[in-house]
């Protein structure tokens, strides 16, 4: 299950707990879009901070509705 969290204003989106063969193409090409960072070391992609609160929850509510159009719940 994927989970999202915000540390010091920076969105991390953790996979660690998502199979390696479910993260295909769509996904990556999702993350990339929205010029997240990938670490190999935590399976994680993280957003540069936001530029305002309007965005942040742009990008928080955008990734939720991303991983529950593949089925995935969300923490």
């Amino acid at each position: 299950m994927p989970s999202i969290s915000l540390h010091n204003q920076k969105i991390q989106v953790s996979l660690k707990d998502v199979d390696v063969r479910d993260i295909d193409f769509e996904t990556n090409l999702y993350f990339k879009g929205m010029n997240a960072i990938f670490d190999e070391g935590s399976n994680s992609f993280t957003f540069e901070k936001p530029p305002n609160l309007t965005h942040l929850l742009r990008v928080l509510t955008d990734t939720r509705e991303f991983f529950e159009g593949k089925g995935w719940n969300t923490t």
